[in-house]
């Protein structure tokens, strides 16, 4: 009969220590923003940040930070269809952090560029990602590399936070 209960009892720990190692995280429902494909042309009037909810999943707020950033860069948003983002694929964000109410998103330097418009626009879209899907949430900032920076790509200052979409 005691030997029934320590098996038991290492059985529960077994199964909570696999589903802590597991995928069991929070999952919670964001706003990606992401770029209309034709709003660069006049003849077209579209919207430049167009709002697309989806799912992730993450066992801490920065690793749910982090997964609605990668979302934008992944594109795999339901209902994504004549949608686009600027966050190239060999763009590599490091981490991204919150400290009283700002999330800091630090970006690798490694080919870390792009034209002005492309500039704007991925600053919009993480932007408004970031303070659309997390209520803490009031502003966004960024580091190159973990420094401040004066600009990503040579174009838009970021020496201050952004608290709303800059296109």
């Amino acid at each position: 009969m005691k030997g029934d209960f320590f098996k038991i009892v290492i059985m529960l720990i077994a199964i909570s220590l696999l589903m802590a190692l597991t995928s069991c995280g929070t999952k919670i429902k964001i706003v990606v923003s992401l770029v209309g494909q034709d709003f660069m042309d006049s003849r077209i009037r579209q919207e430049v940040l167009v709002e697309r909810e989806s799912l992730i999943k993450g066992s801490s707020r920065a690793e749910l930070y982090l997964r609605a950033v990668n979302k934008m860069k992944e594109g795999k948003v339901t209902d994504a269809e004549g949608l686009t983002t600027a966050f190239k694929k060999d763009f590599r964000v490091n981490n991204v952090t919150e400290d009283n109410g700002t999330a800091v998103v630090d970006f690798s330097s490694k080919n870390l560029s792009g034209s002005e418009t492309v500039e704007k626009m991925l600053i919009s879209q993480i932007v408004n990602t970031l303070i659309k899907s997390f209520d803490e949430i009031q502003a966004v900032s960024f580091t190159v590399d973990g420094d401040e920076a004066e600009t990503l790509m040579g174009h838009v200052d970021i020496t201050r936070s952004f608290s709303v979409p800059i296109l």
